[in-house]
């Protein structure tokens, strides 16, 4: 726990995990909010995230055989931040699924680069890194109550700022990590 390279890399992980949870908590709320779809088509918003999600995960094993995982990150990053301004943005429904859809794409291995690096960074301890990182998917219960106090005293469009936070962490983050 000494090691601050370990540490941040644990924040990408709950970050990241917490930016899943909370988006797809939000997403039909948002859709009836933002372009009054009806809560059963809004919700299929968090199926085409998943699908877009799983889709990112296959894509970026081919490309991460290619490219290196600190240039990969930012740069999905970068997509994942200009994706979230687009579906913050948009009024039309179609422009909203195409946004989340990018969302998933590039938000997909956001926890396999971390935990990876962890581990490449501390091979000696590789149990106890292992374990501290997959302890980080409890992010997952953390921003989604934040966004709810934000959205109880303003709306879900407001919700969003915390996960556009989240994403410029891992954005600023992906800048430090180790070349590999």
């Amino acid at each position: 726990l000494a090691d601050g390279y370990v540490w941040m890399l644990l924040s990408i992980i709950v970050l990241g995990v917490g930016f899943e949870i909370g988006l797809t908590t939000v997403v039909p709320k948002y859709f009836t909010e933002r372009c009054a779809l009806p809560l059963d088509q809004a919700a299929m918003g968090c199926s085409l995230y998943y699908m877009a999600r799983t889709a990112g995960t296959f894509g970026g094993a081919i490309v991460l055989a290619r490219v290196s995982s600190r240039r990969f990150l930012t740069g999905s990053m970068v997509l994942a931040l200009v994706a979230l301004v687009l579906f913050m943005t948009a009024t039309n429904a179609t422009l909203l699924f195409a946004a989340l859809f990018v969302l998933g794409l590039s938000c997909a291995n956001i926890f396999s680069i971390a935990f990876s690096a962890a581990l490449k960074s501390a091979p000696d301890r590789a149990n106890e890194v292992s374990g501290l990182m997959i302890m980080g998917v409890a992010g997952g219960a953390l921003l989604p109550p934040i966004m709810g106090v934000v959205a109880d005293m303003s709306n879900q469009w407001t919700s969003l700022f915390v996960l556009g936070f989240a994403l410029l962490y891992i954005f600023v983050a992906s800048l430090k990590l180790k070349n590999n």
